[in-house]
Order: C-alpha cells, then sequence, then structure tokens
C-alpha cells in the first residue's frame, strides 16, 4: 500500500470517514476538500463580509445569547476544517454556538451535510464548485471557481491510489 502524501497525513481521519460514511460521500472527497479549504487547520475562520446569506439572526442571536452583529459576523464567517460558513450551517440546522463548527466532528458533520444536498443534483465538478461558490456558474465555458475545483480533484486525485493507515 502506498503511503497518504504528507498533507493528509494529519487529518484526522477517522472523523472524516465517519461523516463521510454518514453522508454517503468518499472519505477522500471530504479530505481533498479540508486540505484546499483550511490546510487540515481545525481552528482556522475567516470572516466574509459580504457574504449575504445569512438565516434568521434575531432569532439565533436570542438562543445563543449574543447580540445580532456578533450572529450576523459569524454567519458571515467560514469555520474549521470544511470551511462552512456559518450562515450555510444555519440553513441546514445547525442551531449551536458558532465556534463549535471549529470541532472537527461537529465541522464535518455539518460539512458533509451541505456537500451530501450538493451532490444530489450536481455532477461533482459542479458540487465541488458549489461548496465554495454557493452556485454553479459558468464563465467561458468553464466554472466560474475552476481553479478550485480543479485543486480539488487534483488533492482527491492524489488520495484515490492511497489508504489511510
Amino acid at each position: 500500500m502506498n503511503e497518504l502524501p504528507t498533507w493528509a497525513k494529519e487529518l484526522p481521519w477517522e472523523k472524516i470517514e465517519k461523516a463521510a460514511d454518514d453522508h454517503n460521500i468518499d472519505p477522500n472527497l471530504v479530505a481533498a476538500i479540508c486540505h484546499v479549504e483550511s490546510s487540515g487547520l481545525q481552528w482556522i475562520n475567516r470572516h466574509e463580509p459580504d457574504y449575504k446569506w445569512t438565516i434568521d439572526i434575531l432569532k439565533h442571536a436570542q438562543r445563543c445569547h449574543t447580540n445580532v452583529i456578533t450572529e450576523r459576523n459569524n454567519q458571515q464567517t467560514s469555520w474549521g476544517l470544511m470551511q462552512i460558513m456559518g450562515g450555510t450551517a444555519r440553513w441546514i440546522g445547525f442551531e449551536g454556538h458558532m465556534p463549535e463548527l471549529c470541532k472537527p466532528e461537529v465541522n464535518l458533520k455539518w460539512g458533509c451535510k451541505y456537500l451530501e444536498r450538493l451532490m444530489r443534483g450536481h455532477r461533482i465538478e459542479e458540487a465541488i464548485s458549489c461548496y465554495n461558490a454557493g452556485s454553479v456558474r459558468y464563465e467561458d465555458g468553464k466554472l466560474s471557481n475552476q481553479s478550485y475545483v480543479d485543486n480539488v480533484l487534483s488533492k482527491l486525485s492524489e488520495l484515490e491510489m492511497k489508504k489511510p493507515t
């Protein structure tokens, strides 16, 4: 058996495999997305102030005992290994405190839940594109974020011949 690529050795494979299995997704695809999105860093987060798809800000702020500005900012932030947007996590049912999305098992659960939805109606390239851009958009016959898609597919290809130990 070939050894995992260096970039994949530190990923939480047991947690990736469980979340991927729970959502009928190839764990290698999840690992590739984790690497491209966060370099496998679980505590990473990035505020994206132009992100517009926030969900029930007042309701979630009250339930989480925070203010609407913090809740809005949290929904406009991508979190953890899969860099799931807070607003996306809320949209698909996450009701916890946003920093919980940095816990690998929580992040992988919600990231895989979202990816599973995307894969139902799209080819794999389009699902990967949607994961990054929110929707499929083509420009001159290519996906608008083709370099992102190619990067994920390249990492996926590296893993397809490997097996985690």
